[in-house]
């Protein structure tokens, strides 16, 4: 008779703790941007964590729920208490659970509802470089919400977007099978890099999507841009005479009808950027060596005999000056370090200086600062009616391992305001010397 009086029992139990049909069939109406999670627990705390982390698996997002014990005592027995907490363990993040529908059945059944959007979409998370644009997309399919990321996009840099689709049909089996793709270009007045997705999520069908594009073009154009929006780039104009004489500047000043005050500065990541008051505009590599050109003006001269040489070669300088002064050289190095040579010689009018002199002792080597690899280094020239302090700037021999503080052509350059010419000299490794 046991058995019979345990079924009973079971019935009878089951009868009084029913699962609710609501949470049974999950039919609680939720709109197009909204989840239902559900949960089960002994308490409600629990059943509204268990329901947080159905509407996190949908979103797939991690989270941990984290227990405390309490103990207390009373009537000379402990008692215990737990209470339990939510967290997300990725950088998205939920929005508030709200509680939509409860119900206590022996258990705690229990609904609720959140907004169904990403956070990284919701609050625009990512942030745009100095030469990057970011936009966000959502659509019912993956294209569009790319398509409109990209219109987003465009719409920051003053472009529109084309979309080219490409047909392709081939024969299998005897049926014609018809394929189709699509290219999503960004088409403006200026070269833009190829638009490359951040991420992409899928809730309820719904794509979301952040893109980024890169600004390719000239730092030339993008920093005339940047200090025309600033409405104030000629407030100053204490240029250096280096920077107005580069080729790649004069077009900022031209069409800015000015030449703003300009700064050159290397970040402590290793990029050199120009700057003018809160505007700052990063250099490529190579976009920085076209501040290493040649410059010949200003009634002075510096010249070697060889422009290029091997490693271990040796070569002279020749200075000429059309008005007297004192001149001091400069060795720039490809990466913007620079040493002093010497400063503060004097020079008489169409008298050239030949470094380092014949009676000197000293010589100018040429040496690769990698094996195997050519380098170029600049010659730099100042001519100034007085004698000058340069004390900011190691003696060439008192540099040898090249610190990092001596990365120092930024300040050499917006110090220049006297008369200055240079010259470069290429150094090639021995291997492709022809004999």
């Amino acid at each position: 008779m046991r058995y019979p009086l345990a079924i009973l029992v079971f019935l009878y139990t089951s009868a009084l703790y029913a699962t609710p049909d609501w949470y049974q069939n999950r039919h609680l109406e939720a709109s197009q941007n909204e989840l239902v999670g559900y949960g089960q627990g002994k308490s409600m705390q629990a059943a509204r964590n268990l329901a947080g982390q159905d509407i996190a698996f949908q979103m797939g997002i991690d989270i941990s729920v984290t227990t405390t014990k309490k103990s207390r005592l009373e009537n000379k027995q402990f008692h215990s208490s737990f209470t339990e907490d939510i967290r997300q363990l990725s950088q998205q993040k939920l929005s508030n659970l709200d509680i939509i529908k409860s119900e206590q059945d022996g258990d705690w059944f229990v609904a609720v509802k959140t907004t169904a959007i990403p956070y990284w979409f919701e609050s625009r998370v990512y942030k745009a470089g100095p030469d990057q644009k970011i936009g966000y997309g959502s659509a019912s399919n993956l294209r569009k919400a790319q398509l409109n990321a990209a219109e987003e996009i465009a719409l920051q840099m003053g472009g529109k977007i084309k979309v080219d689709t490409t047909k392709t049909t081939k024969l299998s089996n005897s049926t014609l099978e018809k394929s189709f793709s699509q290219d999503i270009q960004l088409v403006s007045e200026h070269e833009i890099g190829n638009i490359r997705l951040i991420n992409i999520k899928r809730i309820k069908n719904i794509w979301y999507v952040a893109a980024e594009v890169g600004d390719k073009r000239h730092f030339s154009l993008k920093l005339t841009d940047h200090l025309k929006k600033s409405g104030d780039a000629c407030s100053s104009s204490s240029q250096s005479n280096y920077l107005k004489n580069m080729a790649a500047i004069k077009p900022i000043n031209q069409a800015l009808n000015c030449t703003p005050a300009l700064r050159l500065s290397r970040s402590n990541n290793g990029r050199w950027h120009l700057s003018a008051k809160k505007i700052k505009q990063a250099l490529t590599g190579a976009e920085f060596k076209e501040l290493l050109t040649p410059v010949q003006s200003h009634g002075l001269s510096i010249s070697s005999k060889k422009s290029t040489v091997y490693e271990s070669d040796s070569y002279t300088l020749d200075i000429l000056s059309e008005s007297k002064g004192y001149i001091s050289l400069f060795i720039v190095y490809e990466d913007g370090h620079v040493a002093l040579l010497f400063d503060n010689m004097p020079i008489q009018a169409n008298q050239a200086i030949e470094f380092p002199d014949k009676d000197s002792g000293l010589e100018l080597v040429a040496e690769l600062p990698k094996r195997g690899i050519k380098t170029t280094d600049l010659y730099l020239a100042l001519l100034t009616d007085s004698p000058q302090n340069y004390s900011d700037f190691e003696d060439i021999a008192e540099t040898i391992l090249k610190p990092e503080d001596e990365f120092r052509f930024g300040q050499l350059v917006n110090r220049i305001q006297s008369p200055f010419s240079s010259t470069l000299i290429h150094t090639l490794p021995l291997s492709r010397k022809i004999y």
